[in-house]
């Protein structure tokens, strides 16, 4: 992000404007159109020019973030949450099942109360038989652990530089980054992330 803003200066010196955009979606929502774009312009002049963001959006729901490189500020801060509250998930279904309750409806009562979130209704990373889930897929498809480690990875660069901390998602980058027994590790790059569920419920080992 610091890159971006500095390319914002080098062309505003040279008097050229230049911005950023970027869809923020999973892939469930890449498959059924419903995107989110986010423009990082200098001001909403740029905003509509050469060929407006609303154009582009094709009526998706669009958002002005602010100066260049907002929109990769808004996008990492995003994953970043998301790759934290998938292992909470984890953490929190693994502790119910482990003490005798059933998968679904430990699911089912997390979602009627405080702790729900989309890693809980929408995708839990914990495999029950429901095949609209990553999960009951084997963890083909969605978004890759090589692509969460990346993003992780950005976001902890982004908090060094805005002197932020960030200790939660280094950890969380950290177990992204273990190679476990318990799945071939040549093979789980490419898996969906939430696939942190079968490391991290190996009995074998405590985290």
């Amino acid at each position: 992000m610091g890159l971006c803003f500095l390319w914002n200066r080098a062309g505003l010196m040279r008097r050229l404007r230049w911005s950023d955009g970027l869809e923020l979606v999973g892939t469930g929502g890449a498959a059924a159109g419903s995107l989110t774009f986010m423009a990082g312009v200098p001001d909403q002049e740029t905003l509509n020019r050469p060929k407006p963001f609303s154009e582009v959006s094709n009526g998706r729901k669009l958002y002005y973030c602010g100066k260049p490189g907002s929109s990769q500020s808004v996008k990492i801060s995003d994953n970043l949450l998301l790759g934290i509250s998938v292992i909470g998930v984890v953490k929190a279904m693994n502790v119910g099942i482990r003490n005798g309750v059933d998968a679904s409806l430990l699911a089912c009562i997390i979602n009627m109360s405080p702790g729900r979130c989309w890693s809980t209704d929408t995708d839990n990373p914990v495999p029950w038989g429901h095949e609209e889930r990553t999960s009951d897929r084997g963890y083909e498809g969605g978004f890759g652990v090589k692509l969460i480690v990346k993003d992780l990875g950005l976001a902890v660069s982004a908090a060094h530089e805005s002197k932020s901390k960030v200790s939660i998602g280094a950890m969380a980058l950290l177990l992204y980054n273990q190679k476990p027994a318990c799945v071939a590790s040549g093979e789980v790059r490419d898996k969906d992330f939430s696939i942190v569920f079968k490391w991290l419920n190996d009995k074998s080992q405590r985290y």
